[in-house]
């Protein structure tokens, strides 16, 4: 990506009912594009707009650094760079097709360490330096201004693994170097500004949102489900009346919460690469089986939902096909409603969140209305008591802030 390619920000801000501006503009990210004039951001005065735009201009400013300083690595050191090709060509050749990101992962956070921070191109050092990268990856922030996922982590490792690996088994490299170790998804702890969405939050951004990613959201702050499971719902997954599990219907019961039907869920959505969507197991789960289905009881808001695109499908095809249809399928994909919920967390001017978020949400306030462990694990689905442990600490925090704002700390 060349500097010139960059769009540059432009932006007017228009007076609208002596209160509000309002403001369009254009930024390398393209979000003007879903956004009709009357849902552009909104401030209370100039100085407030004024700010906004100079965040964007930051954000640029960034990126034009990001790349002036991928080309000095380039120029600098040669070598290295040449290594990643072989290695990319060689991933290539195993048919895998998402190169860029491998790429992106070496150019923006594996070499800005090694290379830039470090300043050395021999190998054979770089392992003296892996606790050093590990808490790199943990306070280094993606393009869009967010930490990196422990997921993105965890592939990063893996790829300058696979990488160091190719290089000694061909020779280039003389020394077999020890293995970085993966960081484990379940060991990352949650904070509420990355994973929480606050009543006000969910005001503000939804506005922002397009109807079909809309709906799937509020779907995953009333179910909790991973949104590759929402996106594999059909019209046959979802049933009337209560819940078959007696304990469970009871438990629900004595805790006050109603719900309209529920769904029952045996598999969740795959997309590859070249956008073939395939059944896969629940996770935690190595098959699907008819016992490992999960049943998730369908708030009245989700109700609704499943009435509006149920609506969509009748008279589509056979009873058999219809049934069979994916009500969120056709139009989105998990990468699409991610990049479309961040942005909007930017519009709304709110700390940006992934999509996985709604289902931490669902989980925190389903265990501080039930007070109930096992009965949130059940509905949610979580296997690990490491992974689910994770939301007590969400839970503190929440008293925390309360407390401050009572002033009582």
């Amino acid at each position: 990506m060349n500097i010139d390619e960059l769009k540059k920000i432009k932006s007017f801000m228009i007076e609208k009912d002596k209160s509000v501006f309002r403001i369009r503009y254009r930024t390398i990210d393209n979000i003007q594009h879903r956004l009709p004039p009357d849902k552009h951001p909104a401030f209370r005065n100039k100085e407030e707009a004024q700010d906004w735009i100079k965040t964007k201009q930051a954000f640029l400013a960034g990126e034009k650094s990001r790349i002036a300083r991928i080309v000095a690595n380039n120029k600098r050191y040669p070598l290295v760079q040449e290594k990643l090709k072989l290695y990319c060509d060689y991933k290539l050749e195993s048919k895998l097709k998402d190169i860029k990101t491998i790429e992106a992962y070496f150019q923006n956070y594996i070499f800005n360490f090694f290379l830039s921070v470090k300043q050395t191109q021999n190998l054979n050092e770089w392992s003296l330096f892996y606790p050093e990268f590990l808490k790199h990856l943990k306070t280094v922030k993606s393009k869009k201004g967010v930490p990196l996922a422990v997921e993105t982590q965890r592939k990063i490792c893996f790829y300058f693994n696979d990488f160091l690996e190719y290089l000694y088994k061909n020779k280039h490299t003389t020394t077999y170097i020890e293995k970085l170790d993966i960081p484990d998804s379940e060991d990352s702890e949650l904070t509420l500004a990355e994973a929480y969405w606050t009543e006000e939050e969910i005001e503000k951004v939804l506005p922002f949102l397009t109807e079909d990613v809309r709906n799937l959201f509020i779907f995953g702050l009333e179910t909790g489900m991973r949104i590759s499971e929402i996106l594999g719902v059909t019209r046959q997954l979802y049933y009337k009346g209560s819940l078959p599990r007696k304990e469970i219907n009871e438990s629900l019961i004595k805790n006050g919460i109603s719900y309209n039907g529920y769904i029952r869920l045996e598999s969740q959505l795959d997309t590859n690469k070249d956008g073939v969507f395939t059944l896969k197991p629940l996770k935690g789960k190595d098959k699907i089986l008819s016992k490992h289905a999960r049943y998730i009881p369908v708030s009245e808001k989700c109700f609704e939902i499943v009435k509006h695109y149920n609506n969509k499908i009748v008279g589509m095809g056979t009873v058999q096909d219809r049934d069979s249809r994916n009500l969120f399928w056709e139009s989105l994909t998990k990468s699409k409603v991610n990049t479309e919920i961040q942005d909007s967390c930017k519009l709304a001017g709110i700390p940006i969140k992934t999509t996985h978020s709604t289902r931490h949400t669902f989980c925190t306030n389903f265990l501080l209305k039930t007070s109930s462990e096992f009965l949130t694990k059940i509905i949610s689905g979580h296997s690990s008591d490491k992974a689910f442990k994770r939301y007590l600490h969400l839970i503190e925090s929440l008293a925390d802030n309360k407390n401050r704002s009572s002033g009582l700390l």
